[in-house]
């Protein structure tokens, strides 16, 4: 409108609509099991695989490392 290249707000006749929503808080159980997930999820970000991948990860892909460790 400022530019003038429309003659009229066409958000004049609008009416935003707020909807209440009751909060449901995680219980303790979930919390935990959000936790784990979360560490999943960091360590798939900072090895760069895919879910699939991680989730197919057992103790035999765990090697010795060059500096001595696992």
């Amino acid at each position: 409108m400022a530019n003038h290249w429309i003659d009229r707000n066409p958000f004049a006749n609008y009416k935003a609509k707020v909807k209440e929503v009751e909060r449901v808080y995680l219980s303790e159980g979930e919390t935990e099991k959000l936790s784990l997930v979360r560490n999943i999820f960091l360590f798939s970000c900072f090895t760069g695989l895919a879910y699939i991948d991680v989730k197919n990860l057992t103790k035999s892909h765990i090697s010795q490392g060059i500096d001595g460790e696992k």
